[in-house]
């Protein structure tokens, strides 16, 4: 075993071990994500089920509570679906991850040159899954304090507008 077989075995580990870290990242990720995501339906089906409670025992009767409930279910269920969206994303991330190492232990024993584009392709093409993943987490962040403030009935839509406004201009 010579001098160049021992640096390519370090390279190949050097260059095994980015990968690596970003797969436990993702790891950390998408196991808030999953609990996140379970929580929201968690919710999404006990608001649910007292909504259903209200319509059957007044059917006839609009109340606030049941405005409230339908404006807190809309919300709720568009960040269930950004969850859903970037556990997702992040899944599709952790694939490109493995398909990249793939490609990396290939490079050390195959000379095919097209393999060097593609292990680069691959591994910017997770990080791009990540990054799409933490934009949809932060959409679900965004509309998370508008649920608690529908189910707080803090504001009415006129406030609601004005604070939004003064927090936006922040």
């Amino acid at each position: 075993m010579g001098v160049t077989a021992a640096f390519d075995a370090t390279a190949f580990v050097s260059s095994a071990l980015a990968p690596a870290v970003v797969l436990s990242g993702c790891a950390v990720l998408i196991s808030t994500s999953e609990t996140k995501y379970s929580d929201l339906i968690t919710r999404l089906r006990t608001l649910n089920e007292e909504r259903r409670s209200l319509q059957i025992s007044r059917p006839n009767e609009p109340s606030a509570r049941l405005e409230s409930l339908n404006r807190q279910l809309a919300l709720i269920f568009r960040r269930a679906r950004h969850m859903r969206d970037a556990t997702v994303m992040l899944f599709v991330a952790v694939f490109l991850i493995i398909v990249t190492c793939f490609f990396i232990a290939l490079q050390q024993d195959v000379g095919w040159p097209w393999l060097r584009v593609a292990t680069k392709v691959t591994f910017l093409a997770a990080i791009g899954m990540i990054f799409v993943g933490i934009i949809e987490q932060f959409f679900e962040l965004r509309l998370s304090f508008r649920v608690v403030r529908f189910e707080l009935e803090l504001f009415d839509d006129e406030s609601t507008r004005h604070a939004e406004a003064r927090f936006r201009g922040v």
